[in-house]
């Protein structure tokens, strides 16, 4: 997938710092991989618990990679960790708190619900969603308006949220479409608007459809 420049710059300001636990909200295991890849450089990705709900059995054999020596900086994927039990989520609580520097644990689930508030306080969390359908990709405007007007009022995670993800999923680059890399910084002037200065989402969002080209 091709990203424009604009798409970059939001890769570089999510930056996440390799000692952080991650946990991502998705259903999708493609977003999660290209998120990875795409705001941590230079590491190596490991997929565990590929299929299947995470047993303790399971979890154990993925808790030995902490005593693992390692050359290179390596991000294990554990999939479906919201299918373990509540016993078994706590029994990952220690290896969370104690992974070593090289190692850094991605735990992904469907539904944030199901995972144990200890795990939660001590990762940092993301969600993953597909926000749009593949038919209407190609209108990013049009988007936007569809998304200010389905509830009168936004939470600023919400706002930093869509935006976020409609420059992920975007497959414009400056080259093959100028309106759209116009609009994508656009999007990025207002995602600093909500992030720093707290301007309400739906304001933001809809100043940039006034200096739509």
């Amino acid at each position: 997938m091709e990203y424009s420049l604009y798409q970059m710059k939001i890769f570089m300001s999510m930056e996440i710092k390799n000692t952080i636990p991650l946990l991502i909200q998705s259903e999708d295991k493609n977003s999660v991989i290209e998120y990875i890849q795409n705001t941590i450089k230079h590491i190596s990705i490991v997929e565990t618990n590929t299929e299947g709900d995470l047993t303790i059995e399971k979890l154990r054999a993925i808790m030995r990679m902490s005593s693992m020596q390692h050359t290179h900086p390596i991000m294990c994927v554990v999939w479906g960790f919201d299918t373990a039990t509540v016993q078994t989520q706590n029994a990952f609580l220690k290896t969370l708190e104690e992974q070593p520097p090289y190692l850094t644990y991605c735990l992904v689930c469907t539904n944030e619900q199901q995972i144990v508030q200890t795990i939660l306080s001590r990762c940092q969390s993301i969600r993953l969603k597909r926000l749009v359908t593949e038919e209407i990709l190609d209108d990013i405007p049009k988007i936007v308006r569809i998304w200010t007007h389905e509830k009168p009022k936004r939470t600023r995670e919400e706002g930093l949220t869509f935006i976020d993800s409609l420059l992920l999923k975007s497959t414009y680059t400056i080259s093959k479409n100028p309106p759209a890399a116009h609009y994508c910084k656009n999007l990025l002037t207002a995602r600093q608007s909500i992030d720093t200065y707290n301007i309400d989402p739906i304001t933001a969002l809809e100043c940039t459809l006034l200096f739509e080209k």
